[in-house]
């Protein structure tokens, strides 16, 4: 790492331009120099700097306005020469952005609604074994502090709350997270404690004895990256409460990796689901091609059996023709080769055959009354409108339901066997019923 010295010629605009368009920390190490060194130059030459939250309203989305660079006769040229450090800047580093300066009053006067809500609870909780009164922090911001710390603890969190809507941020009524848009940052504010062992006497254990500290802690819940700041404690030389315009400078940056990381996550879900959806549509179309591939394979073997079959019908009827072979039972033999026929065109996947019904008895349509029955079967048809076997047949399995209210099992085993018995074709049926 070396450094050189170098300098700059810029005009008042072309400055005006840099800090209004970064922040001025950032500003003025471009050029090697210090903020207060840099604000010192922006004094000299009458250029007005952002105001304080102006740069939390913009990271919030919010407009904010920029006055006009006054016009000056003289000194429009800026010289500045400084050291600054000869190497690209780490682009991995925390952004700079504006402190802001917040002061807490020294009483709580109307407080947020939050802080309201924070005020009443804590009143009416009882504070534990450490001596800390917490809230329950599933409908509101985490808030642990002793008694003594109640006051300053809200007043300090009131102010956090106040500054941020000042700044164009948005507090979010039931937990009190902090945000801008559709991003929030949840917060804590607690107080430590520390032990002492009390003096063993006749005991063979140890007992502590707990006291809190006074000292408080202003934290960011939640995930963030390496190198960023998430607490801010009472010090040596600073309390809590000077510190807040440091912790919202941080808030937006916060918000900022909160934000890149929700474009990331819909980002990685939107790949997600369009690979899904290719995945699916692959999936669909290799279940239609195995399923016309086994149709295929089926149909094929079907088209082969069918040509075996006539195959073997034609060689049988040339040796008839030929005096070869001679039937036994000339009219069976003929029925047998009729079926054989029209079998071979049935399996032919390639011919539209209908199914034989040539030689099969119909079947017997007879009056309710003559049907043998039992006692219990007879009486439920006899009392519908039910006059025949054929209209027997016609009745969906919700009529025959709704006619037998005691259980259809046993009068559907009768009616199917009896129809069967009869020559109906059962297999066609919903309410079938066979005993094994």
């Amino acid at each position: 790492m070396s450094h050189q010295s170098t300098g700059a010629v810029l005009t008042r605009q072309e400055l005006y331009d840099q800090i209004w368009t970064e922040p001025m920390t950032a500003v003025a190490k471009k050029y090697g120099l210090s903020a207060v060194g840099l604000a010192k130059i922006c004094r000299s030459f009458e250029i007005p700097k952002p105001p304080v939250g102006y740069w939390a309203r913009l990271v919030a989305g919010k407009s904010a306005d920029r006055p006009a660079l006054p016009e000056l006769e003289e000194r429009d040229k800026i010289e500045i020469r400084a050291f600054r450090v000869g190497f690209e800047p780490d682009l991995d580093s925390e952004p700079l952005v504006e402190v802001p300066t917040v002061v807490v009053p020294d009483e709580l006067i109307e407080p947020h609604a939050v802080v309201k809500r924070i005020k009443k609870e804590i009143n009416a909780t009882k504070a534990d074994y450490r001596g800390i009164l917490e809230c329950d922090d599933s409908i509101s911001p985490s808030f642990a502090v002793s008694k003594n710390s109640i006051s300053r603890a809200l007043r300090t969190l009131d102010t956090v709350y106040k500054s941020w809507e000042e700044f164009g941020g948005i507090v979010r009524s039931d937990d009190g997270a902090l945000g801008n848009g559709d991003d929030f940052v949840q917060l804590a504010i607690t107080e430590s404690y520390r032990r002492e062992e009390k003096p063993k006497k006749d005991r063979y254990f140890t007992e502590w004895v707990y006291f809190a500290t006074d000292n408080l802690m202003l934290e960011i819940k939640g995930w963030c990256r390496d190198g960023m700041r998430r607490r801010w404690t009472d010090g040596k030389s600073q309390r809590l409460e000077q510190k807040l315009g440091n912790f919202l400078s941080t808030v937006p940056i916060w918000l900022e990796e909160l934000r890149a990381k929700r474009h990331d996550k819909e980002c990685r879900e939107r790949q997600r689901a369009l690979a899904e959806a290719r995945r699916q549509v692959a999936n669909k179309r290799e279940a239609r091609e195995t399923a016309w591939r086994d149709d295929l394979l089926m149909r094929a073997r079907d088209f082969e059996t069918a040509a075996r079959i006539r195959r073997y019908l034609a060689a049988v009827e040339k040796d008839i023709a030929d005096g070869i072979i001679r039937p036994t039972d000339s009219e069976g033999f003929k029925r047998w080769m009729d079926w054989s026929h029209w079998y071979a065109d049935f399996a032919d996947p390639s011919v539209m055959t209908p199914p034989r019904i040539d030689g099969e008895d119909p079947p017997i349509n007879t009056p309710i009354e003559s049907l043998d029955l039992t006692s219990e079967t007879r009486a439920i048809l006899i009392g519908s409108e039910i006059r025949n076997t054929d209209e027997l047949y016609q009745k969906a399995k919700h009529d025959l339901d709704v006619m037998n209210k005691h259980g259809p099992y046993q009068f559907h085993y009768e009616l199917t066997e009896v129809l069967e018995g009869l020559g109906y074709d059962m297999t066609t049926k919903d309410w079938v019923w066979r005993r094994e």
